[in-house]
């Protein structure tokens, strides 16, 4: 098994040098022509994609929490969020990182800028979705760590 990961890794080795050149010569001319006004586009649909998604799970658990204090059942994804700091830095950190990934993706195959913001948007939007849920399991694991019962946002 030793000789395996030996193996693995002078693989990795030998080739990331060629896999490093590569990518800075593709990537290069891919994003040489973006301006700030494109970065600053990035930025702007990817952070308030990121914020609807945010606000979107912050409003689900206030009306599960105020199902909870009516005395009727709420769905347990909807549960009150332990650590709004986690799901903010989650679904921001997830947006702008789809969204950059997205954009770079648009600029490679040199897509209409409309459709280049649309994809942007909802690239960002589902990236925040998607950290919602691992933000979720996350939030659970530092909470039963700590030992929190849960706090409102």
């Amino acid at each position: 098994m030793r000789d395996y990961f030996l193996m693995v890794r002078a693989v990795i080795l030998v080739l990331w040098p060629i896999t490093t050149w590569a990518a800075g010569e593709s990537l290069g001319t891919t994003l040489g022509a973006v301006t700030l006004a494109d970065w600053l586009s990035l930025v702007i649909l990817s952070t308030v994609s990121g914020l609807v998604a945010l606000l979107h799970r912050v409003r689900r658990s206030f009306e599960a929490e105020a199902l909870r204090q009516a005395g009727q059942p709420a769905a347990e994804a909807d549960r009150q969020l332990i650590d709004w700091r986690i799901f903010a830095t989650c679904h921001m950190s997830g947006a702008i990182l789809v969204g950059f990934i997205v954009f770079a993706l648009c600029e490679a195959l040199d897509i209409n800028n409309y459709l280049e913001a649309a994809c942007i948007a909802l690239a960002s939007w589902g990236g925040a979705k998607f950290a919602d849920r691992w933000a979720d399991g996350l939030s659970d694991r530092i909470s039963s760590a700590i030992g929190q019962k849960g706090s409102t946002p």
